[in-house]
C-alpha cells in the first residue's frame, strides 16, 4: 500500500482527495493540506480520518507518507516539489511540472538522482473521448492526417499566477502528442494582454510534428462563448471531439478532399470532393482512471505510462520559460519553441507524465545526489595518434568487451539523396554486431532533393528498424541532434552524418570505453581537408581549450552518448556550436569522457556546408555566449 498525502484542496486538488480515498485497499490517504481553512474543515468533516494541516512542510516531512500531490498554483510547483523529492516521496504534480524551464530542468534531474516517481497528471489521455478519437484516427477509413485545431475559449476563472497560455493550452498540446503520436518538432505563439499587462488572456499557438501534422491552438479567457472542442482533419474523414455535448463528445464527418490522377500537367488531375454522413459513435463516458494509479504499479527500473501502465523508458518533453509572448515566439528546435523577443516556450506545457526512475515501493529516505568527481576524472583516455587510419575491427572485437543493451544510431541529413542510402545499409550491418538491439533514425532537417523520399522508401522497407523524422524547414545540426535524442528509444545513441565520410564500421571502436564513459568521442585521423578548414578546425580548438579548458581533439566529429546523462542537457544552439555546447554541459553535469580514433572519408556526393562564413561566424557567436552563461562559472572539464 501506498499513503498519499495532497497538497492544494482547491478546485481540482479537492479532486484527488475524493479520488485517493476511493482507491481502495492499494493507497491509503493520510494528510491533506491547504491554506484556506473553511475549505479545509470541509473536507475534514467528510473524510474524518485523514489529518488535515495548512502546513506544507508537515505533508512533506511527514514520515508515514510515501507519495504527495501538488495540486497548487504553478508558481509554487517547483519548490513543493524539490522538496518533496528530497524528503524521498513520489510526487504527482498538476500541470505545468513547473513555471519555469530552469526549475523544470532541476526538478526533472533531481527526480532521476534520487530515483523516484516524478509525474504530470495531464487527465486528458485518460479521457474516453479523447482514447476513441485515437482509435478513430488510427483507422484506414479516416485516411492521411493533415492537421489538428483546437478551442479552449471561455469567459472567467482568470489565474492570477499564470497566463491563459498555461492554464488552458498544456489540456490541447497533450492531445494533439497524444493523437499524433509524436511530439512536435517546431513551436510558434502569438499572445495579448488585455487585462492584465505581462499575462496573456488570449493565445494563438501552432505546432509542427515529424510525420508533417499541423496542431493549431486557441485560448482565451475573454470569449463569452464556451468552447472545448478539437477537431482532426483527414483526407477522408473529419473528427470532432467537443468536452461540453454530454450526448454527443465525439462526431464523425464522412466528408474529404483529395487530388486524384497525375499533377504533372494542369488538365491530368481533378480534386475529388466527398460528402458523406454525419455519426456520432457510442462513447461510455467514465470517470477516467486516477492518474496516482501508475504510482501504485510501479517496479523498481520502470516509468509509469500515460495511460497508467508500466513501461520502460518515457519520453521527456521541454518545460517552459518565465517570460511573457511579446510578439510573435518562432518555433526553431525540436521540443521548444526560440522567441524573437522573448517569449513562453509554450511546448512545455505536454511535460511527459513521467520522467524518472522508481527505486522502491515506499517512502523512507531519498538517495543523495551522487557527488561529482574531481576534474581528474573527466581526462580523456588517450590512444596514440597514428599517421593512418584505424586498422579493421577484429571479428571477436564485440564478444570480447560486450554489446550495448541497445542504440539508436540517428543519421543526420540535410540533401543527401547520393550517400544516405549508403550510410543506413551500412549501419544496418554493423549495428547487429555492437548491440544486442537497435533502430536507426533518419532525421530529413528540411532536404529539398530526394532525401524525404529516400528516408521515407527505406522507412517502408525495413519497418520497426528505420524511422524518418521529418523536420518542415532547416533546422540546423543542433536541431537534428535534438530531434534524434527526443526519438531516440535506447540507452545509447550515435550521431552519423548522412554523407558517409564516416564508415558506420567504426562505431564497433567505441565499444571498449562504454563501461568507464557516458559520452565517448571519435577523432578524425588521416583528414585533408582544405586550407580553409583546417585553419577552422585549428582556431576552434584553441578557443575552446582558453574558454573552457577542453583538451578533446575533435568534439566535432562522431560521438557516442549515453541518453540518460545527456538527454536533460537544455541545449538551445543550432548550428555546429552545439558540440561545444554538449561537451561544456554533459562536463559540468558529471558526464565522463573518453576518446578513440575513428577514419575519415572525402565527402564523395553534395556539398560541404561547414566552412562556410555565416556558419563560422555563427559558430563563434555561440562559443562567445555559451561562456558567457556557462564557461565562466568553475566546472569539471574534459
Amino acid at each position: 500500500m501506498i499513503r498519499f498525502g495532497v497538497i492544494g484542496c482547491g478546485h481540482w486538488g479537492r479532486n484527488y482527495v475524493r479520488l485517493l480515498h476511493e482507491l481502495g485497499d492499494a493507497a491509503r490517504l493520510v494528510e491533506i493540506c491547504d491554506e484556506n481553512r473553511a475549505g479545509l474543515e470541509v473536507l475534514r468533516k467528510r473524510f474524518p480520518l485523514v489529518n488535515a494541516t495548512t502546513n506544507a512542510e508537515q505533508v512533506i516531512a511527514n514520515p508515514g507518507v510515501d507519495a504527495v500531490v501538488i495540486a497548487t498554483p504553478a508558481g509554487s510547483h517547483a519548490a513543493l516539489a524539490e522538496k518533496a523529492l528530497a524528503a524521498g516521496k513520489h510526487v504527482l504534480l498538476e500541470k505545468p511540472l513547473a513555471a519555469t524551464l530552469k526549475d523544470a530542468v532541476r526538478i526533472h534531474r533531481m527526480g532521476q538522482d534520487t530515483k523516484r516517481v516524478l509525474m504530470v497528471g495531464h487527465t486528458f489521455r485518460y479521457n474516453d473521448a479523447v482514447r476513441k478519437v485515437k482509435e478513430l484516427v488510427s483507422k484506414p477509413e479516416f485516411g492521411k492526417t493533415y492537421y489538428m485545431s483546437s478551442r479552449r475559449n471561455h469567459l472567467g476563472l482568470i489565474r492570477p499566477d499564470v497566463s491563459a497560455v498555461w492554464d488552458l493550452a498544456p489540456h490541447d498540446i497533450e492531445i494533439f502528442s497524444f493523437l499524433a503520436g509524436e511530439q512536435p518538432v517546431t513551436v510558434s505563439a502569438v499572445g495579448a494582454c488585455f487585462l492584465k499587462p505581462g499575462r496573456q488572456d488570449v493565445a494563438f499557438a501552432t505546432l509542427t510534428y515529424p510525420n508533417g501534422v499541423i496542431g493549431n491552438i486557441q485560448v482565451s479567457w475573454i470569449d463569452s462563448n464556451k468552447v472545448r472542442e478539437v477537431v482532426v482533419i483527414g483526407d477522408r474523414q473529419r473528427i470532432v471531439f467537443d468536452d461540453i455535448n454530454g450526448l454527443e463528445p465525439v462526431r464523425i464527418f464522412d466528408k474529404g478532399a483529395e487530388i486524384q490522377g497525375d499533377v504533372n500537367s494542369f488538365g491530368e488531375f481533378k480534386l475529388q470532393l466527398r460528402d458523406g454522413d454525419i455519426r456520432s459513435p457510442k462513447v461510455e463516458m467514465r470517470e477516467p482512471p486516477h492518474p496516482a494509479r501508475a504510482i501504485l504499479r510501479m517496479r523498481p527500473g520502470r516509468q509509469a505510462a500515460p495511460d497508467g501502465r508500466s513501461r520502460r523508458g518515457g519520453r521527456r518533453r521541454r518545460a517552459g520559460g518565465d517570460r511573457p509572448l511579446d510578439g510573435v515566439a518562432r518555433g526553431a528546435l525540436p521540443g521548444r519553441d526560440m522567441a524573437a523577443d522573448g517569449g513562453e516556450k509554450v511546448a512545455a506545457m505536454a511535460e511527459e507524465p513521467v520522467v524518472s526512475p522508481v527505486a522502491g515501493d515506499g517512502g523512507g529516505s531519498a538517495a543523495a545526489p551522487p557527488s561529482r568527481p574531481p576534474a581528474a576524472a573527466y581526462a580523456a583516455h588517450r590512444q596514440p595518434h597514428p599517421e593512418q587510419p584505424p586498422l579493421p575491427v577484429p571479428a571477436d572485437h564485440a564478444a570480447a568487451h560486450g554489446k550495448l543493451s541497445g542504440i539508436s544510431v540517428i543519421v543526420t541529413a540535410y540533401n543527401e539523396e547520393g550517400s544516405l542510402e549508403d550510410v543506413v545499409e551500412a549501419v544496418r550491418r554493423v549495428a547487429p554486431q555492437i548491440a544486442v538491439k537497435h533502430e536507426i533514425l533518419i532525421i530529413d532537417d528540411g532536404s529539398r532533393d530526394r532525401t524525404p523520399d529516400i528516408g521515407n522508401r527505406l522507412a517502408e522497407k525495413y519497418p520497426g528498424e528505420v524511422r524518418t523524422i521529418h523536420h518542415p524547414f532547416n533546422l540546423g545540426f543542433g536541431g537534428a541532434q535534438k530531434s534524434g535524442f527526443l526519438h531516440s528509444r535506447y540507452e545509447w545513441c550515435s550521431l552519423v552524418p548522412g554523407d558517409h565520410q564516416f564508415y558506420p564500421e567504426d562505431l564497433a571502436h567505441f565499444l571498449p570505453f562504454t563501461a568507464d564513459a557516458d559520452i565517448v568521442v571519435g577523432y578524425r585521423v588521416g583528414r585533408k581537408d582544405s586550407k580553409m578548414r583546417q585553419l577552422n578546425t585549428k582556431a576552434f580548438r584553441f578557443i575552446m581549450r582558453i574558454l573552457f579548458g577542453v583538451t578533446l581533439r575533435d568534439i566535432n566529429w562522431v560521438k557516442l552518448f549515453r541518453k540518460s546523462l545527456v538527454a536533460g542537457l537544455d541545449l538551445e544552439f543550432r548550428g555546429i556550436g552545439v558540440d561545444a555546447e554538449v561537451v561544456v554541459k554533459a562536463a559540468r553535469n558529471g558526464c565522463r569522457f573518453a576518446e578513440t580514433q575513428v577514419g575519415y572519408h572525402p565527402r564523395r556526393t553534395g556539398v560541404s556546408t561547414g566552412d562556410k562564413f555565416i556558419n563560422v561566424a555563427i559558430t563563434i557567436l555561440e562559443l562567445v555566449y555559451l561562456w558567457w552563461t556557462v564557461g565562466r562559472a568553475r566546472r569539471p572539464r574534459p
